[in-house]
């Protein structure tokens, strides 16, 4: 019998989940032989074993578009990704652990026979391997291990060894755990019978399309009211203020319509700091709550004046110890700048379990509403709650906003209320409870929790690692990347990334792209992306893509689309594509493909590929462009110019 002790537990988990391991691998080979029987009798598949039955492959999943091909990463010391923000990061610890599990399994079956062979082969590393998730049938694996051969039986000898191998980690049957709060629910057991499928259910399996499936039924009805032991949680809101009022009733509108008038189970904790730079927010915020409090007497609403310099840890802090009732002692760590709908609240009640699991959501943030939209008047979005590429971003590495229970942020040793100002102590807090054994972590995307863009002034006198994160939220927030054009930008949906608007823009069906339209636009099927009409067009087969003739025209071997030769044309090998030379043309290592010298040019890290610098025009070779491009920056809202 084993002691009680931390790592007497550990070991004797390590063992049964070895052993859990073994019996789900046997359980699967004997599926596998059961369905392969039943297929050689004629007999039908049941919808539970349809999928998992089927032997390991790569080549399950036929993908019937593009978009549906499963992209690969590439594994060496970092990974290599094509679909993650960061294109390359350590290895987490899921994916390290599941390569320890498979590449274990893979010496286990390599070594089975190894005393009757008289050798043994040892792992030493993974030299580098691809990577990917098939959601229908498992976990895909391609490693270049190295070994070590030994040969311990006859004629000694000692080689190291690769082995390229190929290996699927198969999904399981499916399992489902009912529980309430962390608590198990027990379930009758019900038993699948063949005959209970629908004839066409087989077809819908092998196309491979599980979606199809939810048509079959009638969709659930979901009753979000508030009736059982988790609706009715009591969720306390901590709100740290300094100055901001109109957000501040912003947010009072959104809590009163979502929370006060319909769900009724919160209260509202306000930790209010005197703000030296608007001296009569304070009063007018003081004023908001105690107007909650008067119409809403039966809601716990307090406020907590701060008369110190603020610090959102101390704030946050503070409000936490306003709440005294160990029965309802969930708290929502939240920002002023947030807006949310009733499904946020239902989420905060089932993703937190006290003593258990912490919920950290990844809210999406907005991007400055003038550059999104183009009106540079605008300071709010109409709707906060359109979620796309180009109006917002999801804030992976943002742990500001928290649903936790008080005596579980006690227990991790609360906030570092030493850390002043903005910043640093969401990521303190998030480091302390990934750090505590006995909870894990929540975090997924919310699309119902929105943080409003307003304009982050950073403090100069905050600490270099307080002042570095502020200025790169303030630089994530500006605009997404494609939309840093210098000029006016506008934005339709048929853009597949942005316009660059220098002028009239229109845009077609056609254009892969977008046109940038100085002058009328002409779109022809021999143009792969798009043809800027400042001119008479020519279109040879030697270019690539297009040719816009503004003067003579030379293709050259080395430019690997075409060269617009406006004057003096410089290809060098640095030049993705070609250089538009319309002065002197400077290339530089930050621009993704090419320059367009109309002026001094800009680079900068935020723009996606290349920035087109409309300022005064240096035109040494040809009088003649100079002129004429003078003639289009007059003419910039015509839509044609005569040459």
């Amino acid at each position: 019998m084993l002691s009680s002790t931390a790592e007497d537990v550990e070991i004797e988990v390590r063992i049964s989940s070895l052993k859990i391991q073994a019996l789900q691998r046997e359980l699967v080979l004997l599926e596998r032989d059961i369905q392969a029987s039943k297929r050689e009798l004629g007999e039908k598949t049941p919808l539970q074993t349809a999928v998992f039955s089927d032997p390991p492959g790569l080549n399950k999943f036929h993908p019937r578009k593009t978009e549906d091909v499963l992209v690969w990463d590439f594994i060496s010391r970092s990974i290599y990704s094509a679909t993650n923000i960061n294109p390359r990061r350590r290895m987490e610890a899921p994916l390290k652990e599941g390569l320890e599990d498979v590449v274990g399994e893979v010496m286990d079956t390599i070594n089975m026979h190894s005393k009757q062979r008289g050798r043994v082969i040892e792992f030493r590393e993974i030299l580098y391997g691809y990577h990917r998730l098939d959601p229908l049938h498992g976990a895909d694996y391609i490693l270049d291990m190295l070994l070590v051969y030994k040969k311990y039986r006859g004629r000694k000898m000692t080689v190291p060894v690769r082995r390229h191998v190929y290996l699927q980690q198969q999904f399981g049957g499916l399992e489902i755990r009912e529980t309430v709060d962390g608590v198990e629910v027990p379930q009758p057991i019900v038993r699948e019978q063949e005959g209970d499928e629908p004839a066409n259910l087989q077809a819908d399996m092998s196309d491979n399309n599980l979606l199809s499936m939810g048509d079959l039924q009638p969709p659930l009805e979901i009753d979000t009211s508030p009736t059982d032991a988790v609706g009715t949680k009591i969720i306390n809101f901590i709100l740290p203020l300094s100055g901001r009022f109109a957000a501040f009733q912003r947010f009072v509108g959104v809590f009163e319509e979502v929370c006060l008038q319909r769900d009724k189970y919160v209260s509202l904790i306000v930790v209010l700091y005197q703000n030296p730079q608007a001296h009569d927010s304070f009063n007018q915020s003081a004023s908001e709550v105690r107007r909650l409090q008067s119409v809403y007497p039966h809601i716990r609403i307090v406020l907590v004046p701060v008369f110190e310099k603020f610090a959102r840890a101390r704030a946050l802090q503070l409000g936490a110890s306003q709440v005294t009732d160990n029965t309802q002692d969930l708290l929502f760590l939240v920002d002023v700048d947030m807006v949310f709908m009733s499904a946020t609240l239902q989420r905060i009640r089932t993703n937190t379990v006290k003593g258990k699991e912490v919920y950290f959501p990844i809210v999406f943030s907005e991007f400055d509403p003038s550059i999104v939209y183009g009106i540079s008047e605008l300071k709010s979005s109409s709707d906060h709650f359109r979620i796309d590429d180009d109006t917002g971003f999801w804030r992976q590495f943002g742990f500001g906003i928290v649903s936790i229970y008080k005596c579980d942020l006690m227990q991790v040793g609360g906030f570092d209320t030493t850390i002043q100002g903005w910043g640093k102590e969401d990521v303190n807090l998030y480091d302390k409870i990934v750090a505590f054994k006995n909870l894990t972590v929540f975090r997924a995307v919310d699309l119902t929790l929105v943080h409003v863009f307003h304009v982050v002034d950073c403090d100069p006198s905050l600490e270099e690692t307080q002042l570095r994160m502020c200025e790169g939220s303030r630089y994530d927030t500006y605009a997404a990347t494609c939309k840093l054009a210098i000029g006016p930008v506008r934005q339709h949906p048929s853009a597949a990334t942005c316009e660059l608007a220098i002028g009239p823009v229109r845009q077609d069906p056609p254009a892969a792209t977008c046109e940038l339209a100085i002058g009328p636009v002409r779109q022809h099927s021999l143009a792969t992306t798009c043809e800027l009409a400042i001119g008479p067009v020519q279109q040879d087969p030697p270019a690539a893509t297009c040719e816009l003739a503004i003067g003579p025209v030379r293709q050259h071997s080395p430019a690997a689309t075409c060269e617009l030769a406006i004057g003096l044309v410089r290809q060098d090998p640095p030049a993705a594509t070609c250089e538009l030379a319309i002065g002197p043309v400077r290339q530089d290592s930050p621009a993704a493909t090419c320059e367009l010298a109309i002026g001094p040019v800009r680079q900068h890290s935020l723009a996606a590929t290349c920035e087109l610098a409309i300022g005064p025009v240096r035109q040494d070779p040809s009088v003649w462009a100079q002129k004429f491009l003078l003639e289009c920056l007059d003419r910039r809202t015509s839509s044609t110019i005569h040459v």
